[in-house]
């Protein structure tokens, strides 16, 4: 978990693999398609400049997984699936992302370009 700051709840990474809410520093959730164009930009924002912070999370648990699946009888082949993507690349394909960018139509995607 992340912490914002002193206040702040802490993100978890289960946040990232849905696309419904987003959680405030108070451990608010927030719709998405309720939240203004301002907001979203502004998580957006704060996602964009530390996507190695969450990635680091995000293998963290794809780690423990694994490991875990070395002593179950029944799972097959362990699949690394963060090995080719970099922090960047895994944030821009988190559901949560994706469905910011939906509800903005990509507009500040584009911004972010320029």
């Amino acid at each position: 978990m992340l912490e914002m700051n002193d206040e702040a709840t802490p993100i978890v990474l289960s946040t990232f693999k849905q696309a419904d809410y987003w959680v405030d520093r108070k451990g608010n959730r927030h719709a998405l398609r309720d939240m203004s164009r301002g907001y979203l930009e502004n998580v957006l924002w704060f996602l964009r400049d530390r996507p190695e912070d969450f990635y680091v999370m995000a293998v963290f648990e794809e780690d423990t997984r694994l490991f875990l699946a070395g002593f179950d009888p029944n799972y097959d082949q362990p699949v690394r699936t963060l090995e080719s993507k970099t922090p960047a690349e895994w944030l821009e394909q988190t559901p949560l992302l994706q469905a910011i960018n939906t509800i903005l139509d990509g507009t500040t995607e584009e911004k972010d370009k320029r």
